[in-house]
């Protein structure tokens, strides 16, 4: 999928992700190396719909690795900007994110106390 992902422009991709009639879960499976910034709307998308749902740790990891190529200060914003819990998002989904895209990017992005860190911790 990598090298066929490269022929595939952001708007393509973001109109794919959002048919009813695609797989969520097989997309993020297959989208999970797909980091390229310029899909950032995809993967606000993706976060969305990952968070919107029951936890699963893998789809939840998919969408973590897609946040690797970004820098720490924009994944921190865009971690930040999840809705609070409200009754939308489950708060556990919310932890998980940050912790996932934390190991995945080899950074500590979430304290203990579930507070996002904005300045990296080593």
């Amino acid at each position: 999928m990598g090298l066929r992902l490269r022929l595939v422009s952001p708007g393509e991709l973001e109109r794919f992700v959002r048919s009813p009639f695609v797989k969520q879960d097989e997309v993020e499976y297959a989208l999970r190396s797909a980091s390229n910034p310029d899909f950032k709307a995809v993967h606000r998308i993706l976060i969305e719909r990952v968070l919107a749902v029951s936890t699963n740790i893998q789809r939840i990891r998919s969408v973590a690795n897609m946040l690797r190529s970004y820098g720490r200060t924009e994944v921190v914003e865009m971690l930040r900007g999840l809705p609070h819990l409200d009754g939308q998002f489950a708060e556990d989904n919310k932890h998980c994110l940050c912790r996932e895209t934390g190991i995945a990017r080899d950074e500590l992005l979430i304290d203990e106390a579930r507070n996002l860190l904005d300045a990296g911790v080593n």
